[in-house]
This record gives C-alpha cells, sequence and structure tokens, in this order.
C-alpha cells in the first residue's frame, strides 16, 4: 500500500508572511518612552551628582552567591532565591532604580519550584517565527511584558535575534529570527516595541555571530562585513531602529577577537554605524578583558567577583576610582548611556522593589486564561499545513474508528526543578519536550500530553485511541496492524552550553518511522521539534509528518488532525 501523505511543518522558509498582520486591531501601547535626547538630558542631570560608588553601581551587577567546595575552594554559583537573574545597586538619593532583570526565551524563568505555575509558558520564540506575523509577536511581546512587570522586573534579557547559522546549535529554538534576516528584523522590531509599550527594557541578544553552544567561549566566528551585513546583522539593526534600550554581546570571537572586548563589534559597528544608544551589557560572565569598558563595554553582569571562578582575567571594575582616573570618559560615558536607557523607559517611577526586598513580587501569579489562550493561539498559528494528499486530514469518524499514538514523548511529562540553583545537568543541556534547556527555561504546568490530548480531542469525535507504550518496534507494529491510522509523536530537544551531537530524533523514533513507513499503514509523525531533524524517506514511500516546534501547547494540534 503507498503511503498518504500529509505535511504539516513549522518551516521558516517555505510561505510569505501572513496577511493578517495588516487586519489586527492596533496595540495601544501603556507607555510610550521618552526620546533619545530627552532621556540623556535627564541622565545628565543625574550623572553630575555622581560619586564613584553610585557609578559602580551600574556598571556592575549584583546577586549571585558564589558556592565552594569543602576546601572554601570556589567551584561554581548560585542565583539568589529572592533575585532577579540581572541586578544593580540601587542608588535611593538620586532616585535611580536597580535593575531587575530576567530570562525570557519561553517566559518568565521559572528557575526555582515555587515560581512554577505563576507564568505563562509561551511557545519557543522559533514558534513565533514560524507564525512569519510581527502583528502577532507584537501581542505576544505585549503580554510577556505584562507578565514582567506583575514579577517585579524592570528588564527582559531579549529578544534572541541571531539568525541561524549552525543546524545543531544548541540554542536555535530561543532565536526568532530562524533562518531568515528579513523576518527576523520584521519580527525583532514588534517583539521590542511591545515589550517596550508596557514600561519593561528590552535587551536584543546575542551580540554578535553566536551561532554555536559547544565551545562557546573559545570558538571564533570569522565572518567578513558584506555577509555580516546582509545576513547577520539586519535584526540587530531594526532592533535598534525599533529603540532597543540594551544589546548583550556574547560568549564567542568574532573574528578572533573576544566580542565583549571587540572595539569594532562594539563602538565601530553596533554604536558609531548602527546609530545605537543604548547601553551594551556582556553576557553571563562573557567578560575577558579588564580594558573592556574603554573598548566599548558598558555594563559587566551578573558581576564581580564571579568572573573569576571562569577565568584568569581581572573584573571589568577593578576599581572605579581607579578607572575613574585612568579613563574618566569611558566611565561616565557607560554611567550615560546606562542612565539614558534606564530613564527612557520611566523606570525611576514605574520599578517596584529592589532586590533582596521582592520576594513577593516574584511569587506572585502572573498568568491568565487570557495569556493561556494567546499561547495556544500562537502554537496553532505556527503550523503550517504543507501538504495533505488524499485529503487524509482531518481525521473523522466516517473514515477513522481507531488511531494508533506511537512514541515515547507522546507522554512525556515536563521537567521540574529541584531549586537548588540553575542546576547545569541534563536539564539544563536539553530542557524537555515543552521548553529548551538553559537560561530561557520556563517550566510548564499542567500539562496536557499530546496522548491525553489527542484522546479528549477523539473521544468527541468517537474515535478510539490505543498506544503502546514505548518506541518497541514489534509493539508498535502491533498496535498499527489494529489501527486505521497511525500518529507518530517524536521529538527533540536542545539546551544552552552544548549544541545537538547529530541530527536525529530521540529514543530512536527513526528506525521506528522507517518501521511503520515500511508496515502500508496510514502513518502521520507529529514532531514537537526545537531543531532541524533527518527524516530521509525513501524514493518509494512518502511519510507523513507534522513538525512542530517546542511548546507546551502541542496538544493543540489535535484539532487540525481531528474533524468532529
Amino acid at each position: 500500500m503507498r503511503m498518504r501523505v500529509v505535511v504539516v511543518v513549522g518551516s521558516l522558509l517555505l510561505v510569505a508572511i501572513a496577511s493578517a498582520e495588516s487586519q489586527s486591531e492596533p496595540v495601544v501601547p501603556s507607555y510610550r518612552p521618552l526620546s533619545w535626547d530627552a532621556a540623556y538630558t535627564k541622565a545628565e542631570s543625574i550623572l553630575a551628582w555622581m560619586e564613584p560608588g553610585d557609578k559602580n553601581s551600574l556598571l556592575r551587577g549584583i546577586g549571585w552567591d558564589i558556592k565552594f567546595d569543602k576546601n572554601m575552594i570556589p567551584v561554581g554559583v548560585d542565583l539568589r532565591k529572592d533575585w532577579y537573574v540581572g541586578n544593580t545597586q540601587a542608588v535611593s538619593r538620586l532616585g535611580v532604580p536597580s535593575l531587575n532583570l530576567q530570562d525570557a526565551s519561553g517566559g518568565f524563568r521559572t528557575y526555582w519550584n515555587d515560581l512554577v505555575g505563576t507564568v505563562t509558558c509561551w511557545p519557543s520564540q522559533l514558534a513565533l517565527a514560524a507564525t512569519w506575523s510581527p502583528a502577532s509577536v507584537q501581542k505576544f511581546a505585549v503580554a510577556l511584558g505584562k507578565e514582567f512587570a506583575g514579577k517585579g522586573a524592570n528588564g527582559v534579557l531579549g529578544p534572541a535575534i541571531e539568525v541561524h547559522r549552525v543546524a545543531r546549535g544548541g540554542r536555535n529554538f530561543e532565536y526568532l529570527s530562524g533562518e531568515d534576516p528579513y523576518l527576523g528584523a520584521r519580527l525583532a522590531a514588534a517583539y521590542v516595541t511591545g515589550v517596550q509599550s508596557e514600561g519593561i527594557l528590552a535587551v536584543a541578544k546575542h551580540w554578535a555571530v553566536n551561532h554555536q553552544e559547544t565551545n562557546r567561549m573559545l570558538e571564533s566566528s570569522n565572518v567578513d562585513e558584506k555577509t555580516a551585513w546582509e545576513l547577520y546583522y539586519p535584526p540587530f539593526q531594526a532592533a535598534i531602529d525599533a529603540g532597543v534600550s540594551a544589546v548583550m554581546c556574547s560568549y564567542n570571537k568574532v573574528n578572533g577577537q573576544h566580542s565583549c572586548s571587540n572595539p569594532h563589534q562594539l563602538q565601530a559597528v553596533l554604536k558609531e554605524k548602527m546609530g545605537f544608544r543604548g547601553f551594551i551589557q556582556s553576557d553571563w560572565w562573557a567578560l575577558h578583558d579588564n580594558q573592556s569598558l574603554a573598548l566599548g563595554l558598558d555594563q559587566d553582569m551578573p558581576g564581580w567577583p564571579v568572573e573569576k571562578i571562569y577565568y584568569s582575567e581581572p573584573s571589568l571594575i577593578r576599581s572605579t576610582v581607579q578607572l575613574a582616573q585612568e579613563t574618566p570618559h569611558s566611565v561616565d560615558g557607560a554611567v550615560r548611556r546606562i542612565l539614558a536607557a534606564m530613564l527612557r523607559m520611566g523606570l525611576e517611577t514605574s520599578t517596584k522593589c529592589a532586590p533582596p526586598h521582592c520576594q513577593a513580587w516574584l511569587q506572585r501569579n502572573v498568568t491568565s486564561a487570557e495569556h493561556v489562550a494567546l499561547a495556544r493561539s500562537l502554537a496553532a498559528e505556527s503550523i503550517v499545513l504543507l501538504k495533505n494528499a488524499g485529503g487524509l486530514l482531518p481525521l473523522s469518524h466516517s473514515t477513522t474508528r481507531t488511531i494508533a499514538v506511537i512514541g515515547k514523548a507522546a507522554t512525556a511529562e515536563a521537567w521540574n526543578p529541584d531549586g537548588a540553583g540553575q542546576g547545569v545537568n541534563d536539564s539544563w543541556r536539553f530542557g524537555d519536550y515543552y521548553s529548551g534547556g538553559g537560561s530561557g527555561h520556563v517550566v510548564a504546568a499542567n500539562v496536557v500530553t499530546p496522548l491525553e490530548g489527542l484522546r479528549r480531542r477523539a473521544a468527541l469525535a468517537g474515535i478510539d485511541v490505543i498506544s503502546p507504550p514505548s518506541n518497541d518496534v514489534a509493539e508498535a507494529l502491533a498496535a498499527a496492524q489494529r489501527a486505521d491510522v497511525v500518529i507518530v509523536v517524536a521529538a527533540t530537544t536542545s539546551g544552552e552550553s552544548e549544541d545537538r551531537p547529530d541530527l536525529s530524533l530521540d529514543d530512536g523514533v527513526d528506525d521506528l518511522i522507517a518501521a511503520l513507513a515500511a508496515g502500508g499503514t496510514r502513518n502521520k509523525v507529529m514532531m514537537p521539534a526545537t531543531l532541524s531533524d533527518t527524516i530521509e524517506p525513501s524514493t518509494s514511500l512518502e511519510i507523513n509528518y507534522t513538525e512542530g516546534l517546542a511548546t507546551s501547547y502541542r496538544n493543540r494540534t489535535s484539532s487540525m488532525l481531528i474533524d468532529a
């Protein structure tokens, strides 16, 4: 029997930007940023009264604890429970608030148990890219800004807008641009506009050409100027044109020099050619040179003394007094830029708390039925039906009485933190099938697994669902013989610090799909995948598959499969 074909793919290269953009209701901003000129005027009036210690509070972050072994040798770091991921010290006497910054790839980062379920777990940034809709991304960004504000944060560590270069890149799921610099530029501007309309500072990342996780502290991305401007810079230029407040420099080297101490990248390109007027912030422990301030960096995150655990180089800020004597122009220039960005967003009046006095804000429940509905809608919008040969979809009771749902990913649960810090382990590196791993991970609460979602939807249509408990080929083939249609739920994960070893699907499911295809049943493959895959059908078979991007709402796909 020749297979009938349905292919539903979250593709970044096969459809045009949705026309729904022009039909959407306009977003009414809660806050309109000041002009940069007005913000710099206000910043100058405060800078004139600042002492060296006041300036130091803006140039360096605070809030992480050092972990020691039994011999009191530093071995790592822990994020303090009642602090944000990135924090600066407030200068209360001058009305300068703390910066309360949080990771944002999948939503407000849930790095300890008390936060789980209090925020929305949004579709991945790559899924948002697959909507091809600036209007949809802006709606998401407005909702994201509201949740961050509700948590007492005043800055979002996003958008992540690198253009994909490495197919196995561990953080590709975080990047809003996908493989398309034009699409990335349109969506970057929408994200920045949406978040900052809620009075929340946005930080575009990771500058620049940060395309792999393996050896990310050491590798050099070598690129010529023409290629950089045509392929990799457009999303950042668009974010800057939209008024982004800050840019985060990356771990990698660019043409042999670390990004965060690269004067060509920081000064010549970003500040001069692109006209960026906000401040440049290091990625966490991305500092490699104690002269970085003079080379174009403005802020060291998360701050001394944690860098000494990772690098032998001294901190950015050896002594503010000493630096003020040596390079007063660099110190005041950096402080001026940070102040201007904060004042432009009105943080001096809107900031709700200063760590460590933010626990009540951090524990607030800021998700809502409206946000959950928006997340589901965005997840559905990211799925594109490419082929439906023979009209296999939607399934209906008249043609389908029994569905076999096969694959361990169909019943996968969400990973839950243990409250012991960021947990650099498999969950950090790979996340789960609902949210990518690393600093962008958001624990999905109240998960409806693909199997449960399909069962609920099939029951409404009078269709039976059977499901073998594993990826065992013999069990799968036996289930397939009892079913009219087979749905294989296959998946991949990825995360921070390490790229995927290959492009195969998890748990040997590639072989399982091949075996089912050879069996001649009507197969459909749902793939909640963070990155590329390598399903390669033989020339004599056509595989029915859905490539869904990593999202907490994979069960939403059931409405595309089954017609009640």
